[in-house]
């Protein structure tokens, strides 16, 4: 992953008071196992993926808006 979304990445986890963890190339399913929602920075969006197979797409300008509305 790049450098400055490794930096979004753990600001958001921070944030959102959520552990960071690299993807290192592990699907989806595989990071989702025992959890029932991961959230994964793309270049381009911000998305909440469920267990349950929905997922939410944010776009980059509102990171920081999500990321209130997540914690509260």
């Amino acid at each position: 992953m790049a450098p400055d979304l490794v930096d979004v990445a753990q600001k958001n986890a921070q944030e959102l008071g959520i552990p960071y963890q690299e993807r290192q190339k592990q699907s989806l399913k595989k990071l989702l196992q025992n959890k029932d929602a991961i959230l994964v920075v793309y270049k381009d969006r911000l998305v909440l993926e469920q267990a349950s197979g929905h997922s939410l797409y944010f776009h980059p300008a509102r990171y920081s808006h999500v990321a209130h509305q997540v914690c509260a």
